[in-house]
């Protein structure tokens, strides 16, 4: 179950990397791996995937009650200045 609800969120990382670049005009987040876009493009999807496993663990196998809804919006701001 783990596997597949990451396969659904991961790709949008890939998707909000790609619309922060053309929002600035660059091709590629950084020159430090010629002909990978950088390290942030290697890690791109990691980055904003973490979170929502985190909060996939904490819900269903955390044992406790359901993650509030403050919890979700600072998981959501970590990645927003993460991807600063």
């Amino acid at each position: 179950a783990l596997g597949f609800y990451t396969s659904i969120v991961a790709p949008f990382g890939g998707f909000l990397a790609s619309a922060v670049k053309r929002a600035h005009g660059a091709k590629d987040f950084g020159a430090l791996i010629p002909g990978h876009g950088g390290v942030v493009d290697r890690f791109d999807c990691q980055v904003v995937t973490a979170p929502f496993v985190y909060l996939y663990l904490k819900c269903f196998l955390g044992g406790e009650t359901p993650v509030a809804a403050e919890t979700i919006v600072e998981a959501v701001e970590v990645v927003a200045e993460a991807m600063k």
